[in-house]
């Protein structure tokens, strides 16, 4: 029975993930059940990886990465490996004693050198230029520098210009052993076509027939023409005057010294047309093709038709171009290549000598290196596996590079906004199709815009897990630093708001409050503002049209509406009862005043913290991840203390000193003033009503100087009027 091997767990994020500290955790990762791990799936897009690890995890190129991608890889540094332990040292530096590949070690070796016991990427790069620069390089293309003697190097710049070139590993231009096949073989077919033109039946007039054909090619299309226009002015007379051209044609080409050889002439027939009449060699000819006719006549016509030829008709047309017509056919087979600047002797030379096997054993003596150079390119995965794979597992196996805030491979960089730094960014497509699911993350997102001089514009999603959110808003800047260091400007596009922090929930109600009133004083002031604006155009109006003596005469009469005096008295009283019912409640409370007060605060602001405390117990990376692209496993969640982590809020550095005197600072002198009206005006409803008067002294109690009143009022004699209407006059 297989044994079980012994992996250990650790909890993070409120999720149990697979530690991973040694080879052997790496190695028996096969064994993992896929449930446990952290990811199943990620983007080749939005991580901080080298892209030739990137490529070597995306083998098939489908732009996605999958768990038998990690196992496939762990499998290959296993057999090359001596061990797994060294991943975790995360350097490009490997020993070649850790080389458990024989053949790949003994390379590596060789191209070191004795004194050299470690292999580094640095290095690596050093031999692949000087093997590159080599003009054996194992790509299996010579360039002119490879030739050994000065023939071969000139024999290879010629196959170059007739064949083209292909880049060598060098960069410089080269051939390859089909570019070498291809010229000879053109050379060969070329030797062999030239040779079969040599027979007499190919060539009826010797020496002669390659200036005659060309002549006959010259004057064909012409001839054509005229035995046609022949043959349609026999069908209409009156194409006759029409090929031969208008009076201004005529009248135009005369205005200007007028030559033989005038490309205007040779736009008129070769000849004068005649209804189905042949070609008179000795009347009527354009000037423009008479000697080209004549020579046609004497050269052609006469030694295949008859010395007594005068005149062509069609007929005699074609006897000429048959006997042409072997010779045709054999200059439309001719090879098409670069050779024709060499001469037959020069071709044979070439074909008989030795040149080809010469070329062919240097491609073999590149080609010989082919082992070499792939090695190279395997030892290169190899130091990229070892510095940067461990950072895979580490962003999929389990996300501990997360957690223990190592950058994730995710993290974009970091978005300072608002006096915070958020390091939770991410780069997306489209917001719009990000957001639907991101919106599970249970976190406050905002959606950014970046742009950077010379850099393509990208879009980011941050997540603001501390502080407050009074002061973002859509169209807010800031500047994002990606992972290397660059500045972007950030500006945001979107924002999907949640909780923050429970003292954000907790205050969030009387902000709300706050706002709500600042509104309706903002609409109330607004309203009135209008409406003074309208009565007082009113008034000038009216002021504009009155009589200004009637005016004068009859002044307006002041009086106070009596509706108005008592609303204002029965709103009066009714704030005053509601305040004294309040105050009243409270002061009975007694030595639990302060549960009373906790009571109301309890009241406002607890739903609004629970409600938060719920969604921040789901807050989580998960959906984050997924609508990039992921395939998350786990919970992964981040809750408060981490969140603080995450984003980190503006404060003091440890030992800074501060100073409280503001010259611009806002005077206070207002708010004590109105603390104090209103503790104030407080104690004196607590007096009023005797709500004070167990925590006073017995003669300052309201009890005690209302009844002192009372006695002096009866003590005192009261006057009354004779008439009994009860109103009292005053004592003289």
């Amino acid at each position: 029975m297989t044994a079980i091997y012994p992996f250990r767990f650790f909890r993070m994020g409120g999720v149990d993930q697979v530690v991973l500290e040694k080879g052997d955790d790496i190695r028996h990762l096969k064994e993992l059940d896929i449930k446990l791990w952290m990811a199943v799936a990620m983007p080749t897009k939005g991580i901080a990886l080298d892209p030739r690890l990137v490529k070597l995890l995306d083998d098939n190129d489908d732009g996605r990465i999958l768990v038998p991608d990690i196992l496939r890889l762990i499998d290959w540094l296993d057999e090359r490996l001596v061990s797994l332990d060294g991943l975790f040292e995360c350097s490009d530096e490997i020993a070649l004693e850790q080389i458990k590949d024989e053949a790949l070690r003994t390379n590596t070796s060789k191209m070191l050198g004795a004194d050299e016991t470690c292999i580094t990427l640095e290095k690596l790069e050093q031999i692949r230029e000087r093997f590159t620069s080599s003009s054996d390089n194992g790509d299996g293309v010579i360039t002119a520098e490879s030739g050994r003697t000065p023939e071969e190097r000139a024999r290879i710049e010629a196959i170059i210009k007739a064949q083209g070139s292909i880049e060598d590993r060098s960069g410089e231009p080269g051939i390859d052993e089909a570019r070498v096949k291809a010229y000879f073989e053109d050379a060969a077919t070329l030797l062999s076509w030239r040779k079969r033109g040599d027979e007499v039946s190919l060539r009826p007039f010797g020496d002669a027939t390659d200036s005659l054909a060309a002549l006959l090619r010259e004057l064909g299309p012409k001839l054509d023409d005229f035995f046609t226009r022949s043959r349609v002015a026999a069908f209409d007379a009156r194409a006759i005057e029409a090929s031969h051209g208008a009076d201004d044609f005529f009248t135009s080409i005369v205005e200007e010294p007028l030559t033989v050889a005038a490309g205007e002439l040779k736009k008129l027939p070769i000849a004068r047309i005649a209804a189905n009449a042949p070609l008179d060699f000795e009347a009527n000819v354009n000037p423009a093709y008479a000697s080209a006719l004549r020579r046609f006549r004497d050269e052609i016509a006469r030694p295949i038709l008859g010395p007594a030829i005068r005149k062509l008709d069609e007929e005699g047309l074609a006897t000429i171009r048959e006997r042409f017509s072997a010779y045709e056919a054999y200059l439309a087979e001719k090879p098409d290549t670069r050779l024709d600047a060499l001469s037959d002797e020069e071709l044979e030379t070439l074909l008989s000598g030795d040149e080809r096997a010469r070329l062919e054993e240097l491609l073999a003596a590149d080609l010989a290196r082919k082992d070499e150079f792939d090695r190279l390119d395997e030892l290169e995965s190899l130091l990229v596996l070892h510095r940067d794979f461990i950072h895979v597992l580490r962003n999929f196996v389990n996300f501990s590079e997360f957690y223990m805030r190592k950058r994730p491979i995710f993290q974009a960089g970091t978005l300072y906004l608002d006096g915070r730094a958020c390091e939770l960014c991410i780069l997306v497509d489209d917001p719009s199709t990000h957001m639907n699911l991101a919106n599970l993350a249970g976190s406050y997102l905002a959606y950014c815009d970046i742009r950077r001089k010379g850099e393509e514009p990208k879009k980011i999603v941050a997540a603001l897990t501390a502080g407050s959110s009074d002061n973002l808003r859509v169209a807010r800047n800031g500047v994002f630093i990606d992972r290397d260091g660059n500045y972007w400007d950030a500006t945001i596009t979107v924002v999907v708001e949640n909780p923050i922090s429970l003292r954000q929930a907790f205050f969030s109600p009387y902000k709300r409050f706050a706002r709500l009133i600042e509104e309706q004083i903002s609409k109330r002031a607004s309203a009135a503002e209008a409406e003074s604006q309208s009565k007082l155009q009113s008034a000038a109006e009216r002021t504009a049209m009155a009589d200004p003596i009637e005016a004068a005469a009859t002044p307006k009469k002041r009086g106070v509406d009596v509706g108005t005096v008592a609303a204002i008295g029965v709103a009066v009283g009714g704030i005053g009862a509601m305040v004294t019912g309040l105050v009243s409640t409270f002061l009975g409370l007694g030595l639990f005043m302060p549960f009373g007060i906790l009571a109301i605060i309890l009241a406002i602001s607890l739903p609004s913290v629970v409600l938060a405390y719920v969604k921040l117990r789901r807050r989580n990376l998960g959906p984050l991840l997924d609508a990039s692209g992921w395939a998350v496993n786990g919970f992964a969640a981040i809750n408060m203390p981490f969140g603080r982590v995450l984003t980190k809020t503006a404060a003091l550095p440890k030992g800074a000193t501060r100073k409280f005197v503001d010259p611009y600072a806002q005077r206070r002198g207002p708010f004590w003033f109105s603390l104090f009206a209103f503790l104030l005006l407080t104690l004196s409803l607590g007096w009023c009503t005797k709500r004070l008067d167990p925590y006073l002294p017995e003669p300052i109690r309201a009890v005690s100087v209302f009844e002192a009143l009372s006695a002096a009022d009866e003590d005192q004699p009261q006057d009354v009027n004779e008439g009994g209407d009860g109103v009292g006059e005053p004592a003289e």
